[in-house]
């Protein structure tokens, strides 16, 4: 049976990774065509599908929205695919704003907006997830408390302030979202005028005098609104000539200004596409300004008029119709946005499988099926075998969201801190598989295990500040140097990494257990020895790398930016510790030390130079992970400074059975 245990389990995990494969279950509402429909945001063509699982991240920290937070009865909690939820939010805001995606840890902000801080089933609440509904009351007040906290500098920002700032920041996100087709402005107005910017007061002005609403019956409206503009227009014209004009048109016009004016949003995805297809992308339009263009005299875009029936339907219930509408659209858009459509598809696809979260979990079975395998080196052997063929398993599911990544952005596979994680990941797994097929004792699957997840978790926390395919920087986009500098720097981070974590086997297997014997001890540090070997080469290489790069894009190969010296110290970091052990100033415990300290800093080299927010160099880093960064260097210095307790106070060399020889001395 043990014989055939790790290939049931091999296959019972690729299942599982493969169940995204599967088209979801068909429902009334053809939610995956409409999460098909491309949409130009942070740059880039991107399916509804992916704008709807990014705003979602960033207000709730995942890609699915809750219907409520009971837990029981009629309106138990359930799940609601990210399509739907934008849906939603676009056609049937009243619905949307129910939906408690808004997650508020902060406990004073949570009082300040009177929101229940304690789970309590008798009120339905789990005192972290809020509805817009909930939170709305209070928009002067946040505005107001936003305004007074932007004046001061972030680093002096306590964490009820930046938890006001971060919800503004959500909120404006979702109101984005609301009025990408039809206006839903007044909340968006009460805001503007609890906290004014500067050279808005005309616009409030009117905004004021003229009182726009938000939409009820899109199609109504649009319709009525697209058939009025010429007279609008009209009375716009004569009132500036100072010819007798119709004051109930001129009033019309005033409002629908206003109206338009707030329902455009900084950020906003676009969806309306140019007429013309010869036309950069830059000529896709939000709903704003498309109807804006309508108003001063242009054709309307035929898209409105999808949109506002695809509104009309969902808002009647009527899924047929709705199917309809966005199939005509498509099908409308085939024939010039052909590839952006066959793109999107792809994307689609590439989010319902998931493969970075389904890497995630089966690294998580590989760590456990070789930390068992340890208590039972003999009899365990199955152990092993499994954890070997899962972490291969888990390897090929990375690989292949990395380069499905790859061919989505058309880019080599380090373009962003995201894309980074994900590639460290990925290396120091491959190495991890390397060591093992070598030394035949979990050590490698194991290391491949922790920095994957690890990595991958990173890189889930880093997709919460939004889109993790955004544009590049004009600066860094060139392929040549993201395909040479970046890839071989970023492998010397991984591998640097690799060494760390196998000197932190070494220090907490010697500390607090006797399983580190000399046959063991000899092999972790040869491993930790090669590994950085192949750190100093790859680390040094793409740093030079870099510098060309630096000296075609800014003119300079070295300029002392804290991104500069922060993979100089990298190379010489590995360069110290091979230079220790030639010398002999240190020996087994001494290199596992050192290598160990090669964690803080790759660590704060590689993002933590983002935090201090000067250089070319600083970009791409939520200041949420501040903490993490912390405790992660502090959680490195105890281990370090356990690593350099007495040898009598490890447990495997206070055994009585085992002998350290003179001449091998681990210290």
């Amino acid at each position: 049976m043990k014989k055939w245990l790790p290939w049931i389990i091999v296959a019972a995990c690729a299942c599982y990774a493969l169940g995204g494969l599967m088209p979801p279950k068909a429902t009334e509402f053809d939610w995956q065509s409409f999460g098909r429909i491309p949409v130009l945001a942070n740059g880039r063509f991107q399916p509804m599908d992916s704008l709807a699982r990014n705003a979602l991240l960033q207000l709730r920290e995942k890609s699915t929205a809750i219907s409520s937070t009971a837990f029981s009865g009629p309106d138990k909690q359930l799940e609601i695919p990210a399509t739907q939820w934008l849906a939603e939010v676009i056609f049937q805001p009243e619905v949307a704003e129910t939906r408690p995606v808004f997650r508020i840890d902060n406990l004073e902000l949570k009082q300040t907006l009177g929101l229940p801080v304690e789970p309590d089933e008798t009120k339905a609440t789990d005192a972290k997830h809020f509805s817009y509904k909930q939170i709305a009351p209070q928009i002067e007040a946040l505005e107001e408390q936003a305004k007074q906290t932007s004046g001061t500098k972030e680093e002096l920002q306590t964490p009820y302030q930046r938890s006001v700032l971060r919800l503004i920041k959500q909120l404006q996100l979702y109101w984005s979202l609301e009025n990408i087709v039809q206006p839903r402005v007044t909340d968006i107005l009460r805001a503007l005028k609890a906290a004014p910017p500067e050279g808005a007061e005309e616009f409030l002005k009117a905004a004021e005098q003229y009182k726009p609403q938000d939409a009820v019956d899109w199609k109504r409206e649009m319709t009525e609104f697209l058939d009025n503009t010429e007279v609008e227009r009209k009375a716009s014209l004569m009132e500036s000539e100072g010819k007798p004009y119709s004051e109930k048109a001129l009033a019309a016009f005033r409002r629908d200004q206003v109206r338009l004016i707030a329902m455009s949003m900084k950020g906003q995805a676009f969806l309306i596409p140019p007429v013309d297809t010869a036309k950069s992308p830059d000529a896709w339009r939000n709903t704003s300004d498309a109807l804006r263009d309508a108003l001063a005299g242009a054709t309307p875009h035929p898209a409105l008029h999808e949109y506002a029936q695809m509104d009309d339907a969902f808002r009647s219930g009527h899924a047929a119709e709705f199917n309809q509408a966005v199939k005509d659209y498509l099908t409308q858009l085939e024939p010039q946005y052909g590839n952006v459509l066959t793109k999107c598809g792809h994307e689609v696809f590439f989010n319902r499988l998931s493969p970075f979260t389904n890497a995630m979990a089966i690294y998580v079975l590989v760590a456990l099926c070789g930390i068992f395998f340890w208590f039972a080196p003999v009899k365990g052997e199955w152990l092993r075998t499994t954890a070997v063929f899962l972490c291969v398993l888990a390897l090929v599911i990375h690989i292949s969201g990395l380069i499905f990544r790859m061919a989505l952005e058309g880019r080599p596979p380090v373009t962003n801190l995201y894309s980074a994680a994900v590639f460290i990941g990925c290396a120091a797994c491959i190495l991890g598989l390397l060591l093992e097929l070598v030394w035949r004792n979990s050590i490698g699957v194991i290391v491949s295990s922790v920095i994957g997840f690890s990595t991958l978790l990173i890189a889930h926390h880093l997709a919460l500040a939004g889109d993790t395919m955004e544009m590049m920087r004009a600066v860094l986009d060139t392929n040549f140097w993201l395909a040479t500098h970046v890839v071989i720097v970023t492998l010397g981070y991984a591998s640097t990494y690799v060494a760390g974590f196998l000197a932190i086997i070494f220090v907490v297997r010697g500390v607090f257990t006797t399983a580190l014997d000399a046959p063991l001890r000899q092999s972790l540090t040869k491993m930790i020895y090669a590994i950085v070997c192949f750190a100093t080469l790859f680390s040094f290489v793409g740093t030079v790398l870099g510098g060309i790069w630096a000296d075609q894009s800014w003119g300079r190969f070295w300029g002392w930016d804290p991104k500069e010296n922060g993979a100089l110290i990298i190379v010489l970091w590995n360069i110290l510790i091979l230079h220790a052990r030639w010398g002999g100033l240190v020996r087994e415990r001494g290199l596992a030390n050192l290598a160990m300290f090669g964690n803080i800093v790759t660590t704060w080299s590689f993002f933590g130079t983002n935090m201090l927010g000067v250089g070319l160099h600083s970009y791409g880093f939520m200041d949420e992970q501040r903490v993490a960064l912390i405790t992660f260097i502090t959680a490195q210095t105890v281990l370090i400074l356990i690593g350099l307790l007495p040898l009598e106070w490890w447990r495997s060399f206070a055994t009585p059975t085992v002998k350290i020889p003179e001449d091998a001395s681990p210290a």
